[in-house]
């Protein structure tokens, strides 16, 4: 059976837009519901392309497209902020234009209502990554004000885990947010992505099976790492495990829990795939999710790694009594002698 994919749609990798099918209708009929939805989910799992997607393809889009990244790098708000659209003019230099320094959520929302009221035409406000923008409090309060007003349909997308606390989900749900998670894609549309990325002019150095095996199926870690030479692979290996030392220690000080206690826990939780049971448990495991290792999954009480690679960590440091950069080195001379000793690479 062919993986679904709509080919009347390039995302930013240059490629047909795949799999995301339910999760395209689940926000389009929630957005035509009147309902703010915030896409949450590991970083690059294509939070940002299904809602440029929905909202131009499917809702027939007059958007209004905040790039929170790009504000937060200290750019100005005209040059991260775009209309995309019919009858939408020069919307974003407007809104640009009425807001002199310094952004907040809730003064966006508020103009793109005025300006909705002008047009006399309903509008979607879509925040990329609005962790960077706004914390919970703020994105409640404007999610208070899209209940009432109605006219500007908010759709924004975070990368941070605390977005997917039961806590902060159930705060949102209040005023008629729902948050959706986007997570890995499915095995045969992962790799039907790749073949299209990589049969273009793109060499593509490293196998599908490596980026599964360290990213898990993640389209953006296609554009990221397919290219990657084995100094820049072991370099990013590396990396997460310093991301995954500096998470430990963080847990084990807001748990009062000793950083043996918090690994053996994310052990148990994310390599043994054990539902988290006792208090501490779960302490543990919400630590974990806000620094970004985990994410919570279905059943209740699973969790799973954001990465794949923060698995072979764990499970090096628990079963071969190796700190976070001693498992780095193994788990890149595992994947190295396995994935690209036979000639994958």
């Amino acid at each position: 059976m062919q993986p679904w994919r709509d080919c009347g749609w390039r995302t930013r990798l240059g490629t047909c837009f795949y799999d995301r099918l339910r999760e395209a209708s689940t926000l389009e009929r929630l957005a035509r519901s009147g309902w703010s939805v915030v896409l949450a989910g590991p970083r690059n799992s294509g939070k940002s392309e299904l809602a440029r997607y929905v909202a131009v393809k499917r809702l027939g889009g007059r958007v209004i497209w905040v790039d929170a990244g790009r504000l937060a790098a200290g750019e100005k708000l005209g040059e991260a902020i775009e209309s995309i659209g019919a009858d939408l003019g020069d919307l974003a230099a407007r809104l640009a234009e009425a807001v002199a320094e310094g952004l907040r959520l809730g003064e966006l929302y508020r103009l793109a209502v005025r300006l909705a009221k002008l047009l006399a035409k309903p509008l979607y406000l879509v925040i990329d990554e609005v962790h960077l923008l706004a914390g919970v409090e703020a994105l409640e309060a404007v999610a208070k004000e899209a209940m009432l007003s109605r006219r500007v349909t908010l759709i924004a997308t975070s990368s941070e885990g605390y977005m997917l606390e039961a806590r902060v989900a159930a705060r949102l749900a209040g005023y008629r947010v729902e948050l959706l998670t986007v997570a890995e894609m499915d095995e045969a549309s992962f790799n039907s992505l790749y073949e299209e990325y990589c049969s273009s002019t793109r060499r593509c150095r490293l196998g599908v099976s490596v980026i599964e095996v360290l990213a898990g199926r993640l389209p953006g870690y296609i554009g990221e790492l397919a290219d990657a030479d084995m100094e820049v692979l072991r370099a990013w290996v590396y990396r997460r495990g310093e991301i995954l030392d500096t998470a430990l220690m963080a847990a084990a000080g807001e748990t009062n829990t000793s950083y043996r206690e918090v690994l053996e826990t994310a052990y148990r939780l994310l390599v043994e795939e054990r539902m988290a049971e006792h208090p501490r448990e779960h302490l543990v495991a919400e630590a974990l999710v806000r620094h970004n290792i985990a994410y919570p999954a279905r059943p209740p009480r699973l969790y799973r790694p954001q990465l794949n690679v923060y698995r072979l960590l764990i499970r090096a440091m628990v079963e071969e009594q190796l700190d976070a950069l001693e498992a780095a080195e193994r788990v890149y001379e595992d994947v190295a002698q396995k994935h690209l000793g036979g000639g994958e690479g």
